[in-house]
């Protein structure tokens, strides 16, 4: 899939900036974590009756701190990498990853609850380090050694209570793992399909 070349204008983030706007119109308050949280220990029909919850569970957070530790890391991301995804490439990736650890949490089902973006966070990390290994194959084997070693260290050892004291929430480290897996997966998928249609 394309990329698009050191373009910082309004068109070519657009899917960047919508997803900034939806995670900043779903303000932390307990009216909009009821409604918008996924409920992965729910009943599955549950799954049915509100599918919304797949996706929108990764846009609202418990308070604005978290809020803004999650849009801060992602802001970051996007200018650490001046060569962006496209829109579809962006947009398919954000969908992909959602569906992804939120399944994947209903599976596990060790939650009641879950809200935030930062599965969906090491997700897109860990696919853009894959996505550019090849420039600079040392800095992002390290970088990616980094980012799978945090995630496994978080399994073995649990969260950073200063970071759940600052954020005013439990780290959910299994959307973490599953969204480590999901950047593997949506990198390894177009792999194949870019080597079979090239």
């Amino acid at each position: 899939m394309p990329v698009i070349k050191h373009k910082m204008d309004f068109y070519q983030n657009l899917s960047f900036l919508i997803l900034i706007s939806l995670i900043l119109f779903c303000i932390p308050t307990q009216t909009v974590i009821n409604i918008l949280s996924l409920r992965p220990n729910y009943d599955s029909g549950q799954l049915f009756i509100e599918p919304w919850r797949l996706l929108t569970g990764h846009i609202v957070h418990a308070s604005w701190q978290h809020l803004l530790v999650n849009l801060l890391n992602l802001i970051l991301l996007r200018f650490v990498f001046k060569e962006w995804l496209s829109n579809k490439q962006f947009s398919f990736f954000i969908i992909f990853s959602a569906l992804f650890i939120s399944l994947g949490l209903w599976v596990i089902g060790s939650l009641s609850s879950y809200i935030g973006f930062s599965g969906i966070f090491h997700g897109l990390l860990l696919y853009l380090l894959l996505f550019y290994w090849q420039r600079s194959p040392w800095i992002f084997s390290i970088a990616i050694v980094c980012v799978l070693g945090k995630v496994i260290y978080e399994q073995l050892f649990g969260p950073s209570p200063a970071l759940e004291d600052f954020i005013n929430i439990g780290v959910a480290i299994d959307s973490h793992a599953l969204g480590v897996m999901s950047g593997l997966i949506f990198w390894l998928v177009e792999k194949v399909l870019s080597n079979k249609y090239s």
